[in-house]
């Protein structure tokens, strides 16, 4: 790295040798350094090695680094603009390169997809424009000049508007992007899976395998949390290997995740079953350290719901989430409260107050339970050995719901209602009576466990 930086300087300083010169006779050194005559050397370093499939942008064969184009008027006006009338207006009043024509593209999509929510073909308004067709053909004529993050934004905004696979600036923007996905930084990489991983298309899938590779081959290049925190939460598109490395990134990295960053990072592991116990460990430790304004409610529930299904004890962050969910537990709905208890049951971990609190927001809002979360609900007790100090009432509801609904529960769920109101000594004789009838029986007939259960 260091020598291909001398070798451009040294080619820069050949090449403004002459100018340089010229110029020597009126410049004056402010700090006695050395001037122009002291750099004859230069010239004698003529040879500027080519790698134009390495370097993150075009630079002509002469080796000049092209300079950063002046803004143009339309380009403020872009910057400006608040609807997509005032794009396409300047647009017509300023023309200008591929560059800015898929600033503009991009621009405008993001304007329309915050004023009407979405872009589809039936947009004839918008899409039928001669103005926006004027932009898409100079894209399309002009598209080897477009930026590298330009190209992504734009590949986007034409993925978002729908744009039928035979369009030709799509298919110009997509053979473009596939042609330099070697020279896009691991941002545009990742914004690339990001975007494409609902795609179903060919040419997309195969935009977002070749991304897919540079990223497995270039994953050392990733350094900030944001990005491997986009990058986990697609998963399932990713190979183990990968996955691997980027859990790997995500431990170096744990340090700078935002709560919602963690979040999205624990739910795709458990989703994929990936029980990585350090990064765990991490990112428990981290999100404790959280304030209290960042631990919103359905975090806290996913976070219980990750840990249960990963089968993961972390007993100081347990304390957290219930002293953080109790006082909100009145006005959870019991989606959220059945899935909880259901998370912190199969830890075995109880916490007296909170579950007390999931008996009082049963007991004052029974008639908006249903079957199979009183179900859930019994069952998380019966597994934690948990009696409610208000067991009075609690069970009153429980049975007025059970009444009617026990002989039409499904074989298998029916045992384990009943084996919970065994445990919890609130079980009826005829309860049982209900597990004895012939269908019951015959599905439970092929299943060895439940068998036992019976016997």
């Amino acid at each position: 790295m260091a020598s291909r930086l001398l070798v451009r300087c040294t080619s820069l300083l050949s090449r403004a040798l002459p100018q340089a010169t010229v110029a020597a006779s009126s410049w004056t050194n402010p700090i006695g350094a050395t001037t122009v005559s002291d750099l004859q050397w230069a010239p004698t370093w003529t040879w500027v090695p080519e790698r134009p499939l390495c370097d993150g942008r075009n630079v002509a064969r002469d080796g000049n680094v092209p300079a950063i184009p002046r803004r143009t008027q339309l380009d403020k006006l872009v910057e400006k603009a608040t609807t997509p009338e005032e794009i396409l207006r300047a647009w017509k009043e300023h023309r200008g390169n591929g560059n800015q024509a898929a600033i503009a593209m991009a621009t405008l999509s993001r304007l329309v997809q915050k004023t009407q929510g979405s872009i589809t073909t039936k947009d004839a308004d918008i899409l039928m424009d001669p103005r926006l067709q004027d932009i898409m053909d100079t894209i399309n004529g002009q598209v080897s000049s477009v930026w590298n993050s330009t190209l992504v934004f734009v590949l986007r905004s034409f993925w978002v508007m729908n744009l039928p696979p035979s369009t030709s600036v799509l298919n110009s923007v997509q053979i473009e992007v596939l042609w330099r996905v070697r020279r896009l930084s691991y941002r545009q990489l990742a914004l690339l899976v990001d975007w494409g991983s609902e795609r179903t298309g060919s040419s997309e899938v195969a935009i977002m395998n070749a991304a897919l590779k540079q990223l497995e081959l270039r994953w050392t290049e990733i350094s900030d949390a944001r990005t491997v925190s986009a990058l986990i939460s697609k998963g399932e598109h990713m190979s183990s290997s990968l996955m691997d490395r980027l859990e790997d990134k995500a431990l170096e990295l744990a340090e700078g995740f935002s709560a919602q960053e963690i979040r999205r990072v624990c739910l795709s592991m458990a989703s994929r079953g990936r029980r990585c116990v350090p990064l765990l460990r991490a990112l428990s430790y981290h999100l404790l350290q959280k304030p209290s304004s960042d631990l919103t409610t359905p975090l806290l529930l996913d976070m219980a719901y990750v840990y249960g299904k990963l089968n993961f004890n972390h007993s100081q962050l347990f304390q957290r989430i219930a002293a953080e969910l109790l006082p909100r537990v009145p006005k959870l709905n019991p989606i959220d409260v059945t899935r909880c208890a259901k998370s912190l049951g199969f830890l075995k971990w109880l916490h007296l107050p909170l579950f007390e609190a999931f008996a009082d927001n049963y007991t004052a809002n029974s008639q908006n339970y249903v079957t199979p979360q009183v179900c859930n609900l019994l069952m998380t007790f019966a597994r934690l050995g948990f009696q409610p100090s208000k067991g009075e009432q609690f069970y009153n509801k429980v049975h007025s719901a059970l009444e009617g609904s026990l002989p039409s529960l499904e074989s298998f769920l029916l045992v384990d209602v009943l084996w919970s109101l065994c445990v919890l000594q609130q079980v009826k004789p005829h309860y049982c009576q209900s597990l004895a009838r012939h269908e019951h029986r015959a599905n439970l007939a092929g299943n060895p466990t439940h068998l036992c259960s019976l016997k």
